[in-house]
């Protein structure tokens, strides 16, 4: 559990993927209100791991209200990849930020859910959302 809070968040992940994966999962759950982000982001790396979709209501919490920017977007990521329609609009937006990583980590995930390649241009990517959930 130490690992959780370890400075490198790719040790802090792999230990919240090692205790969901060791049958922990309860332990992640809890930590998905830790005081400190990088605590909380390795937790929803291991909820995103595990699918431990009773997290779902914490998570959109998160996706809204977290503290840490970080946060917010690993939890809207989250919820986007469990095809949660809430996230659509999450996924919108970060499409809009100034960060290249939250930008560019949101349209290839637009791109791996539709099929397509629209960039940086929202109203495009919300088309193809739009079309998506209808067909369902």
């Amino acid at each position: 559990e130490r690992l959780l809070a370890d400075g490198d968040p790719r040790v802090a992940a792999t230990a919240a993927r090692g205790l969901v994966d060791t049958g922990h999962g309860e332990v992640i759950l809890g930590q998905l209100h830790h005081g400190h982000a990088g605590v909380r982001l390795a937790a929803v790396a291991g909820v995103r791991h595990g699918r431990l979709v009773t997290a779902r209501p914490r998570l959109h919490h998160m996706a809204r209200f977290d503290a840490a920017r970080e946060v917010r977007f690993a939890a809207a990521v989250t919820l986007f990849l469990w095809d949660d329609p809430t996230a659509d609009p999450l996924m919108l937006d970060a499409v809009r930020s100034n960060d290249p990583a939250v930008w560019g980590e949101a349209v290839a995930q637009l791109a791996r859910r539709t099929g397509a390649q629209h960039g940086r241009k929202v109203s495009a990517w919300r088309r193809e959302l739009a079309a998506l959930r209808r067909e369902r």
